[in-house]
């Protein structure tokens, strides 16, 4: 039969490329064993820039300019949690996020 390759064969084809097959739950468990690290690392910090907030995955919110509109509605969050630093930075107090509970 043509177009058909030998399980033998595509075993070896597998182990000499340093290839494996894995369910893609496990994969999914990794990448957010891996957010939650990310998480608790930053979570150590009195503040954590927008990039990093967006990173680790701590709000609903896909990019930074997200995070500007949440703080340009002014509803969010309270005086000094959210500033620019010296060097234009923008960060967050981690205290917001567990204020607004996305973050323990």
């Amino acid at each position: 039969m043509e177009g058909l390759i030998s399980i033998p064969d595509f075993m070896a084809h597998l182990k000499d490329n340093g290839l494996v097959i894995v369910n893609a739950n496990d994969i999914a468990m990794a990448s957010d064993y891996e957010r939650r690290e990310l998480q608790r690392k930053l979570m150590k910090k009195k503040v954590i820039s927008f990039p990093d907030v967006i990173r680790a995955g701590f709000l609903p919110l896909k990019s930074v300019d997200g995070i500007h509109h949440w703080v340009r509605g002014g509803k969010v969050f309270i005086k000094g949690e959210v500033y620019q630093q010296t060097n234009n930075r923008w960060v967050m107090a981690t205290a917001a996020l567990k204020r607004l509970g996305y973050a323990e």
